[in-house]
């Protein structure tokens, strides 16, 4: 692969071509016995932007096959063969990305840490070192956990709910679950929960007054994908707070976290009528504890006058 040592245009050309190539689902693998996946991490370190979205976008595409999920991490664990072929600290060069000042590429960077960290599982050393790496006692660069505080308060709804997924995977060690059971943390899912019911408000007072104009039909295709698009990210996006709340709920003891002492309840109550079933099953493991007075605490909650009228009957939830 001699555009490995190529620089300036030449690498830029190179890294749109590679961009398509890696699109084809049918020469992929063949791709990456070309040591494709060198050349990708070669072009994320370019000093060109456009370069470099154009490599996340190819690493995206190689890592929808397992054989790219396996090249991916073979390639930081391996040693070193040559000067053109070594070893790549994958979660550093992505970490580094998600603090880019492109927006785009920090999107980008969050999609493909998603998909490694699911490949790879909770508790694995690529988990540990995207998230806790470097010490914040011996460095001043931010980690993972630091880098998803601060895009989570950039308004993009994409960029948010990628950083709440990556909390829904930093949930489920629990080991990690005491850097979330305090105040800043908890407002912060909270501030996300809202961010997301305010995209569904305006998806639907939007498509109210398109009915009332009756232009409805006369809806662009595209208008319509960029609709449903953005009413799938609140979605996926309420998901990974509920998965945040209900490991919280489930693996944390009772003297370190009780959801009814937590501005988390109101939210769990609120997703116990949710229209997807995968979200209200959440909230009732969310509430499925017991509370203070030995009740389960959606028992607790129901008997409250302050939450009561909240609480939809029990078999619509179950629906």
């Amino acid at each position: 692969m001699a555009c490995l040592k190529w620089e300036g245009e030449h690498e830029y050309f190179t890294a749109a071509i590679f961009r398509e190539l890696s699109a084809l689902q049918e020469i992929q693998a063949l791709l990456l016995e070309s040591h494709g996946m060198h050349a990708v991490f070669k072009f994320l370190k370019s000093k060109v932007g456009k370069t470099v979205e154009l490599a996340l976008g190819a690493l995206g595409d190689l890592l929808q096959i397992k054989e790219g999920l396996h090249a991916c991490k073979q390639l930081d664990e391996m040693e070193e063969i040559s000067e053109m072929f070594h070893r790549e600290d994958v979660v550093a060069i992505l970490q580094n990305i998600c603090g880019s000042d492109s927006i785009e590429q920090r999107i980008l960077a969050m999609q493909n840490m998603c998909i490694m960290l699911d490949y790879t599982g909770p508790g694995s050393e690529i988990h540990h070192r995207f998230f806790h790496l470097p010490d914040p006692n011996e460095s001043v660069l931010p980690n993972g956990f630091s880098l998803m505080k601060t895009n989570s308060r950039i308004p993009n709804p994409l960029l948010q709910t990628l950083v709440a997924r990556l909390f829904a995977n930093f949930s489920s060690t629990e080991s990690n679950l005491p850097y979330l059971a305090n105040n800043d943390m908890m407002t912060l899912m909270t501030f996300l929960s809202d961010q997301a019911t305010r995209a569904e408000q305006e998806h639907m007072d939007k498509l109210k007054m398109d009915q009332e104009k009756g232009q409805e039909e006369a809806k662009a295709d595209g208008q319509e994908d960029m609709d449903s698009g953005r009413l799938h990210t609140s979605v996926m996006l309420h998901r990974a707070v509920a998965t945040v709340i209900a490991n919280m709920v489930v693996q944390l003891p009772r003297s370190k976290f009780q959801i009814q002492d937590t501005t988390l309840l109101p939210i769990a109550i609120r997703y116990l009528n949710d229209e997807n079933p995968r979200i209200r099953s959440l909230a009732l493991l969310c509430l499925s504890g017991v509370g203070k007075t030995g009740k389960c605490v959606l028992f607790e909650v129901w008997e409250n006058p302050m939450y009561s009228a909240l609480i939809p009957l029990l078999p619509c939830t179950l629906r």
